[in-house]
């Protein structure tokens, strides 16, 4: 395993067994890997390519879990935004590493609509309305990348001065996830 969606088990013992609680509600790893290739699909009809980047502005939910895997699929680099940011905030991070699409919710991207006209890179906006009961793609093939291509882009706060990104390979992710899974002893 060294890509980022390579996370989300496939098999079919895994699939029905919980991936993520939200609330109150329990997806499995079926509805997960449902919902990463539903939003892949969104994006691939938007023109994301290999390394696009793709702004993820979603407060912490199912859909946000699902849109940090979707842009791997592609070959495409992941920018998380904090969703209580404000729009200038939101504004410097999308122009600094040119999003070319961002993943949000209607209201989310409202609040940014003005902002973002007005800069010079608009985003194609991807909704993530009805993953939980979207069909997944008939077929969906991920590209094939290295574990040392660049899957995500994570800002810093900017409390000394503007946010600044930081490059993390599928490689850099995958071994945060170890260490963090060792040291809070997350099991099954």
């Amino acid at each position: 395993m060294y890509l980022l969606h390579q996370l989300v088990p496939l098999s079919l013992d895994a699939r029905q067994r919980p991936a993520i609680i939200d609330g109150g509600e329990t997806y499995s790893y079926a509805q997960f890997a449902t919902a990463i290739h539903v939003l892949a699909e969104r994006l691939k009809i938007a023109g994301v390519t290999r390394g696009d980047r793709v702004a993820v502005f979603l407060p912490k939910c199912f859909a946000e879990c699902a849109a940090i895997f979707a842009p791997s699929l592609l070959g495409a680099v992941v920018v998380p935004i904090n969703s209580v940011l404000k729009p200038q905030q939101v504004a410097h991070i999308v122009s600094d590493c040119d999003v070319r699409a961002m993943i949000t919710e209607p209201d989310l991207a409202a609040k940014l609509s003005i902002i973002l006209e007005n800069s010079n890179n608009t985003p194609k906006i991807v909704p993530v309305d009805d993953l939980s009961s979207a069909a997944p793609p008939d077929t969906f093939a991920a590209l094939d990348a290295i574990g040392e291509d660049l899957a995500a882009i994570l800002y810093t706060s900017g409390s000394t001065g503007s946010p600044k990104g930081v490059m993390l390979s599928h490689r850099n992710l995958l071994a945060g996830t170890r260490i963090v899974r060792s040291y809070l002893s997350i099991t099954q």
